[in-house]
C-alpha cells in the first residue's frame, strides 16, 4: 500500500470481473479467498476463450493449477521478471503514450533505466526465458484489459517495495487504470492528480540481488 500512495495518493484494486487479462503474482487466492467471488471469478476467466487467468508464483498451487499460463520463476525474483517485462514494453512501445502525457510524471527517467537493463540477466536470475518473458509482455500488449492481484508472496519477500513499485509501474504505463477492467480506485482522481513515476535501479552485481528503489 505504500508504493501506491506515493505514486498516487491512494491504492487501486483488480477490477478482475470484467478484465480480459488477470495476473496473480505472489497469491493463491483460490485457496485463500479474501476477495469476493474469488472461485466464481477465476471460473469465468478460464472457462472464457477471450479472457485468460495469468500465474507467476515459484510454487503449484491450486490457483496455478487452474491458470492459462503459469510462469514459474525462482522465489525474490519478482523484481527481476517484471523489470524484465517493463523493458519488453518500453523497448517495443508497448505503451498508453497518451496516458503517461497526461497523467504521469518522471517517464523519461523510467524509460531511459529500462532501456538500459540488461534483458538476458533479469531472464537468467528469475530463471524465465527471454521468450517466455516476451509472450507475457505481447499478452499484455494485446488485452484490452489487464488487472493485477498481488499478494503476500509480494509483500513478506526480499524485495516488496521494489516489486510493490514495479506492478504499479507496469499498469500505469499501460494504461490499465481506471478504466473497466483494469486497476481501480474509488474516488476518481486520476482526472485531476499527476501519478509520480520514479526510476528503480538494479545493483549490477545480480548474484547479491541487490535491489534500490528510488523515490522520488
Amino acid at each position: 500500500a505504500l508504493v501506491p500512495s506515493l505514486m498516487f495518493n491512494n491504492m487501486a484494486v483488480p477490477d478482475t470481473e470484467n478484465s480480459q487479462t488477470h495476473i496473480v503474482i505472489g497469491q493463491n487466492p483460490w485457496v485463500t479467498q479474501h476477495t469476493p467471488r474469488v472461485r466464481a471469478n477465476i471460473n469465468s476467466l478460464t472457462k472464457d476463450p477471450d479472457r485468460q487467468l495469468i500465474v507467476i508464483d515459484p510454487c503449484i498451487t491450486e490457483t496455478t493449477k487452474r491458470a492459462d499460463k503459469h510462469f514459474q520463476l525462482r522465489p525474490g525474483t519478482d523484481a527481476w521478471l517484471l523489470s524484465a517485462i517493463i523493458k519488453i514494453l518500453i523497448d517495443n512501445d508497448y505503451i498508453d503514450q497518451q496516458f503517461v502525457a497526461d497523467h504521469c510524471d518522471n517517464f523519461d527517467k523510467v524509460k531511459k533505466h529500462f532501456s538500459q537493463l540488461d534483458l538476458l540477466e533479469c531472464s537468467d536470475v528469475c530463471g524465465i526465458p527471454v521468450a517466455d518473458i516476451n509472450e507475457l509482455a505481447n499478452i499484455i500488449n494485446q488485452s484490452n484489459s489487464v488487472s493485477i492481484l498481488s499478494g503476500n508472496g509480494i509483500d513478506h519477500s526480499l524485495y516488496p517495495m521494489a516489486s510493490s513499485y514495479l506492478i504499479s509501474l507496469l499498469y500505469l504505463i499501460t494504461g490499465n487504470f481506471q478504466r473497466v477492467g483494469t486497476m481501480l480506485i474509488n474516488d476518481g482522481s486520476v482526472v485531476t492528480i499527476r501519478i509520480q513515476l520514479s526510476d528503480i535501479l538494479i545493483n549490477k552485481n545480480l548474484k547479491n540481488k541487490l535491489v534500490k528503489l528510488v523515490l522520488w
